[in-house]
């Protein structure tokens, strides 16, 4: 390194060590004059610092000026009133009514009551059948699932009215929200007018036929439901016809049979060959005179029985008072239209024995019916032999 380089360091330092010297005595003399003031109180607000130009003017806001708006108190919102259901559209989404039994009030505990016959357009469950039995207090719309499954919802069947003005004619009355605070009805017509008919009496159709008294009426929906009023009967001209002898009577089997309505074997009910064409004409009736409630305890749920004439033909299936019905065929059930269609479907699906499950005083008890015909139950016995 040349001898020129060293001067040049050297100078540059002493320049630096000059420059320190000169700093740290600037400082001691300014923290020994701060050191010498008297004490004040510190002023933290930030330093305003002013540029010369233009001062602002009311031009440059771009707020309008002037008084104050006054202040306006919150408006209220708007209550829209939500489209009130109507219970005969809602008919018409759900299904249609195609039978009824028709009883006026007043109700008696453990009398007969109402009921109507309401096909789905949907079924509400895939398990559920195509027809289902209304009974009074039962709804439409259930709960589907839970603890309370089967609990009304919505469009509870809550009785029937008479229409007055219109023979032939009543009203079915439905609790829209299950609260009793919209009660709708829904106008329905019972039987045809009776047309005069100037040809002999012919042999009763084998189809089912409405059966009216003052106080119930019992049978299918007419074809056409026909305006508010019934209209006029037509007049029908008289057509001469050459005379025949008047048709023999046709009287439908209804009597009780006599004596047991099963025989048993080796412990399956086996139902007589009267027994089962009784139930083929009356098993509404069998309903009629069975009175249940939905059951739930802490380890069981079923149905119920909480009234059963002692002389009844329900009587005869073997079923008793406060008996609790859990299933039928392993399907179990909380109400008595619920068993019904469980019922319809295993004899829709051929099955040759109902296994109903119940628990009576504490004890579960099975009970083993035999639903074939009594003609193909003897022909098959013949063949095991």
């Amino acid at each position: 390194m040349s001898v020129a380089l060293w001067k040049t360091i050297l100078t540059l330092a002493k320049v630096g060590a000059v420059i320190v010297i000169l700093g740290s005595a600037l400082l001691f003399w300014g923290h020994t004059r701060e050191m010498g003031a008297a004490w004040g109180v510190p002023d933290f607000s930030p330093p305003i610092k002013t540029f010369g130009g233009r001062w602002a003017d009311t031009k440059d806001l771009s707020l309008a000026l002037g008084r104050f708006q006054k202040e306006r108190p919150p408006e209220e919102p708007v209550k829209r009133e939500e489209p009130k259901p109507d219970i005969e559209k809602e008919l018409q989404r759900l299904g249609e009514i195609i039978g009824a039994i028709v009883i006026y009030p007043p109700y008696e505990e453990g009398g007969f009551a109402p009921a109507i016959n309401f096909k789905w357009k949907m079924k509400p469950s895939p398990e559920a059948g195509d027809v289902r039995t209304i009974r009074l207090g039962e709804a439409l719309v259930e709960r589907p699932e839970g603890p309370n499954r089967g609990t009304p919802l919505a469009y509870q069947f809550v009785g029937c009215e008479r229409d007055q003005e219109n023979p032939g004619f009543t009203y079915f009355l439905f609790d829209m929200k299950c609260d009793g605070t919209d009660i709708q009805k829904v106008h329905w017509k019972l039987e045809e007018p009776v047309k005069e008919q100037a040809k002999p009496a012919e042999p009763a159709a084998t189809g089912p036929s409405g059966v009216s008294t003052d106080k119930m009426y019992v049978g299918p929906r007419v074809t056409s439901r026909g305006p508010d009023k019934p209209a006029e009967p037509e007049q029908v001209q008289p057509v001469p016809v050459a005379p025949q002898p008047p048709p023999e009577p046709v009287t439908a089997k209804q009597e009780v049979p006599t004596g047991s309505f099963f025989d048993e074997e080796e412990g399956v009910l086996l139902p007589t060959a009267d027994t089962v064409d009784y139930l083929e004409r009356n098993y509404e009736k069998i309903l009629e005179e069975t009175r249940t409630e939905t059951y739930r305890d802490r380890d069981v749920s079923g149905i119920r029985v909480v009234g059963i004439a002692n002389a009844s033909v329900a009587n005869q299936f073997g079923i008793r008072k406060d008996d609790v019905i859990i299933s039928i065929n392993g399907a179990p059930v909380t109400n008595q239209s619920e068993a019904v269609d469980v019922v319809k479907k295993q004899l829709k699906s051929k099955v040759n024995l109902i296994t109903v499950k119940l628990r009576r005083a504490g004890r579960e008890i099975t009970k083993v019916y035999d639903t074939r015909d009594p003609a193909t139950r003897r022909a098959a016995k013949g063949l095991r032999r």
